[in-house]
């Protein structure tokens, strides 16, 4: 976490915030998925605040909204959750989440376009008007001028692929996929931003349906053990699969693999501890 730090303070010393060009991180997705990976980390092993601030700190000078947004989650009193806990951080997040719409609507229009441009695409077209326009061909500008919002584009991406997957596949291409990295065929080589989509699109329905299983199994055996670490930070996989590019990242990927080999190897070894009654972290 240490040279995590001292690489992104010279990333940012050398590189260009407004154009989001970060030093060693050659794109500022790339730089969010590092700082999940080591929220993970955080949340897992309970490290000290100064860590949750700073990596706070971080995910809000990446210039990556949903990067910020989601640091705030390790300062979650995650271990001490209960059904009553999770109603109130469930009322106070909504509470929160109206707050910060208002004081950026009043104080910061342009951020408040770029956070929250998909009410405001939403409040001027229907979705099926909106996947219109997309079938149209119409981009995302011409939708609308004024959205900044990468969740706008995220939508707009989707749409493409869904029109695409059914308007030109044929049943064989659905059932068994058009093969790996053919998303290239959609949209001028442009990715879904969409893992989910991904292999929908490249493997078919089977190879989908039993990733959605695998998936649901997992989260339901975490539900099982009632061990909410572990499914939280199932959860957050999950949501950086849904709006990110990662299976096809194989730096992201090797990311993935080495924290849940970490992760994985801590729960053994304390199950391994609580099974032999010496208390974990004793040597």
């Amino acid at each position: 976490m240490n040279l995590f730090i001292i690489i992104y303070t010279y990333s940012l010393l050398v590189g260009k915030i407004a154009l989001r060009e970060i030093g060693f991180f050659e794109h500022v997705n790339l730089l969010g998925n590092v700082i999940v990976f080591l929220l993970i980390l955080i949340i897992y092993f309970d490290l000290p605040l100064k860590y949750k601030i700073a990596l706070t700190l971080i995910g809000f000078l990446s210039t990556s909204t949903g990067s910020f947004l989601i640091t705030l989650t390790s300062f979650l009193p995650i271990r001490q959750i209960n059904v009553r806990t999770f109603f109130f951080y469930f009322l106070v997040s909504v509470f929160s989440f109206f707050c910060f719409y208002l004081l950026l609507l009043t104080f910061n229009p342009i951020l408040h376009n770029k956070v929250f441009g998909i009410f405001n695409v939403f409040q001027e077209l229907s979705f099926n008007e909106f996947l219109s326009e997309v079938r149209r061909g119409s981009s995302v500008q011409e939708i609308n001028k004024s959205v900044t919002s990468s969740l706008v584009w995220r939508v707009y991406a989707w749409c493409k692929y869904y029109i695409y997957f059914l308007d030109k596949s044929s049943l064989c291409s659905m059932i068994f996929g058009h093969g790996v990295m053919n998303f290239k065929l959609v949209w001028d080589g442009i990715m879904p931003h969409n893992d989910f989509i991904l292999i929908l699109f490249d493997f078919g329905l089977i190879i989908f349906g039993l990733f959605i299983y695998t998936v649901f199994k997992i989260v339901w055996i975490s539900c099982k053990k009632k061990n909410l670490v572990i499914l939280f930070i199932l959860l957050l996989f999950i949501l950086r699969l849904f709006t990110e590019n990662v299976i096809y990242s194989y730096y992201t990927f090797q990311i993935f693999i080495l924290i849940f080999a970490i992760i994985k190897t801590s729960y053994e070894k304390e199950n391994f501890m609580y099974n032999c009654n010496v208390p974990f972290g004793s040597k």
